[in-house]
This record gives C-alpha cells, structure tokens and sequence, in this order.
C-alpha cells in the first residue's frame, strides 16, 4: 500500500482521531475520508486492516457521540467509505468493530438529528451498514426504519435516496431469515422500489460507460497504453503522499450509490437491493 513515510503518515492520522485537538480529529477524519474515496481495491483493504489495528475504528466511533456537530459529521464521512465494500472488500470486518465499540447508539441518535449534513452520511453509512444481519436488527430494534420512513418525504434528494436505502438493505438482509421490519408501510415500499429501478438505470448507464471506454482502450497503441498506466500511478502517488488540506464537511458533495467504485465520485455506497 505504501512505503515506511507513508505509513508513518497514516499513524500520525489515526493518532490525531483520537488525540485531545477537536480540530486535528475533524481535520483527519476529512482526510481519511478523502483518502479512502480515491483508494485503489488493494488499497482500501489493507488501509481498512491498519485503521483497525490503530484504534482509529474505535476513536471515530466516540466521534459520533461527540456534543460538537462537526465531529459528527467529519465521522460519519470517514465511515461511510470505510463501511464500504466497494473500498474495503473486507469492511465486514469493520462493521462488526463499530458494533462491538458501542456505535449502534450514537449512529442511530444521528438519524434523529434534524443536521442535514449528518442526516445524509448519516443514512448513507447506514446503508452500508445495514447488509450485515446484526446491524439490521439494530435498526429494527431502536425502531430506526420508523424515522427512515419519514426521511422518505426529505425535501433533500440525498437524506431520501440513501434513507430509502437504508430501508431497503435492512429490510433484505432481514428477509433472509424470514424476518421484517414492522410497519415498513406501503410509502416506503414504493419509495424502495423506485429507488432501486433507479439503480438499474444507473448500473446499466455505467456498463454501458465502462464497455465504450474499455473498447477504446483496447485500440489504444502499446505506447498509449503505457502512458496511461503510468499516469494513474502517479495520480495514486499523490493521494497516497499527499499534504492534507482542511476541509469541511458539504452537504452539497454526491455520494456514490454504486457497489463498485465510481471515478469521480469522492463517497462509495453498497447499492440498496430489493
């Protein structure tokens, strides 16, 4: 993943997550953030092991039971990539820490929060999430998917995109053992349905993006080929060695609903499913 100064990069963050500096623990957990969104598969999984081993799962677990707003949000930013399959294709792993670590309760406070920057990560984070059964019997029990239904009517797109994802995995992952979660009424229903034909949509757009793309590389010259290659690598570098910025968090920013990562798009979701 990375040479001996970037690792030592990567401590000094996940140092600064659970250090006593507010603004050094928002300002990491916005770069991890960032850095996770831009992160190769090999990448991803291996940043996945080494935050967990660090203690940086844990510590942005007690940032969302944080009374400052901004944590809450930089947080959830960071865990909704590191949650992710699509960056971490062992982020299982990851989900079940949160768990362990008490998160259940702060990350569902969060969904009660009236903050649309920390209601839109948070539905998103908890939509990756909710495909694992332990999770969605979280939100079955703290009666979650009751405030779900009502982001449905969010007069902001996202808080309702990712709420009815949310709705949907958990209601999925739920049904394999013949469970369901009560009172998922008829509006939540057809807004799940909506959203996943949207997600057809999208997936077959994106294939059809990546086949044209794949198509052109293929008649590309030896030497284009090469240039192409080489000019990824570096890009990779630079994140990778990067000086962090400061950076708030945007309730303007797109999120990813895809399952697969999305060049362009800083935040990657686990497709809500049917």
């Amino acid at each position: 993943m990375a040479d001996a100064e970037d690792l030592h990069a990567l401590q000094e963050l996940a140092e600064a997550l659970g250090g006593a500096e507010p603004d050094e623990a928002v300002d990491a957990a916005l770069d991890l953030a960032e850095l996770l969104s831009k992160a190769s598969p090999a990448d991803g999984e291996a940043l996945g092991l080494f935050l967990r081993r660090a203690g940086a799962v844990q510590s942005l677990a007690a940032m969302l039971g944080a009374p400052v707003l901004e944590h809450k949000q930089a947080a959830l930013q960071a865990l909704a990539n590191l949650c992710s399959n699509a960056v971490d294709a062992d982020s299982a792993k990851t989900k079940k820490l949160l768990l362990d670590k008490g998160a259940a309760t702060h990350l569902l406070q969060c969904i009660e929060s009236n903050d649309e920057v920390v209601l839109m990560y948070g539905c998103a984070l908890l939509q990756n999430l909710s495909v694992e059964f332990e999770w969605a019997v979280q939100v079955a029990e703290f009666g979650t998917h009751r405030r779900l239904e009502q982001l449905l009517t969010s007069t902001n797109p996202r808080i309702a995109k990712y709420s009815a994802g949310a709705l949907a995995n958990a209601n999925t992952t739920l049904s394999r053992l013949g469970l369901t979660l009560s009172r998922y009424g008829e509006m939540a229903r057809t807004a799940v349905l909506a959203q996943n034909e949207a997600n057809k949509v999208e997936l077959f757009r994106r294939k059809h993006a990546k086949s044209v793309i794949s198509r052109a590389v293929a008649n590309m010259t030896v030497e284009s080929r090469m240039r192409r290659v080489l000019a990824r690598s570096a890009a990779q570098t630079r994140t990778l060695c990067g000086p962090p910025q400061h950076r708030s968090a945007r309730p303007g920013v797109t999120l990813s609903m895809s399952s697969a990562p999305v060049e362009g798009m800083p935040w990657r979701l686990e497709a809500s499913r049917a």
